[in-house]
């Protein structure tokens, strides 16, 4: 199968697709596909963000004690590589961690009992279970496109598609990044993490989702870590 079926597959027909993967590991094409339609989102909404607002108005909300000099400096930082780092968070970091996630299952599932597991297996299997973001994508796209811009508000609550807890509990700071990070894309990406390597790992389903979602657990402590540390 291509990456495209295949990435179809997991979202359609997930067990018999990771069985194909388990003997046929594949997962450049997909990344490929997956950062090209994250790419093409972030072409769409850059032009329509104003940076030097989204700076200000996180700066605001941090409850920093900076002076009217440094906020200034940050602000024209913020307004002027914001749309770069947007670039390179897609870019660059979507692999990493991709990668990170897979060598953290790796361990787990072999610890497990999935000992006949490779890091290459694991790697296919959490590349192709990122395939909700395409649809997350697919529906946010549209949205964008009659928007004339994207505000503070739509960045601090995940974006301008509502599909998380954030956008629907007023919240800040961490525990504004704990109810983002509880969203229908990221709960179907750990199901499909669970069946993967249910499959591809030949463990338990009980062990697989207890796997996939502590270390999601983890990535949104991790989160709220950050956003505290941030303010």
């Amino acid at each position: 199968m291509t990456a495209i079926q295949n990435l179809i597959g997991v979202l359609s027909s997930p067990s018999k697709t990771y069985e194909s993967l388990r003997a046929r590991p594949s997962w450049l094409l997909a990344a490929v596909v997956l950062i090209v339609v994250a790419l093409v989102g972030q072409m769409i909404a850059l032009p329509k963000i104003d940076f030097e607002e989204i700076s200000r108005a996180q700066i605001e909300a941090s409850n920093r004690q900076l002076t009217e000099a440094q906020i200034e400096q940050s602000v024209e930082i913020g307004a002027k590589f914001g749309s770069i780092m947007a670039m390179v968070s897609v870019i660059a970091g979507f692999p990493i961690g991709w990668a990170l996630i897979a060598l953290l299952m790796w361990v787990l599932v072999r610890m497990m009992g999935g000992l006949d597991l490779s890091y290459v297996q694991s790697l296919s299997t959490t590349v192709h279970s990122m395939a909700p973001w395409i649809v997350h994508s697919i529906l946010t796209i549209p949205l964008l496109l009659t928007r004339s811009e994207i505000t503070p508000e739509d960045i601090q609550t995940g974006g301008v598609l509502k599909h998380g807890l954030g956008a629907f509990i007023e919240s800040e700071g961490a525990t504004q990044q704990a109810l983002n990070s509880i969203n229908v894309f990221s709960i179907w990406t750990v199901v499909l993490l669970g069946i993967g390597f249910s499959v591809v790992g030949k463990i338990s389903k009980g062990k697989a989702f207890a796997a996939a979602i502590a270390l999601w657990v983890v990535g949104i402590l991790f989160k709220v870590l950050g956003a505290s540390l941030g303010g």
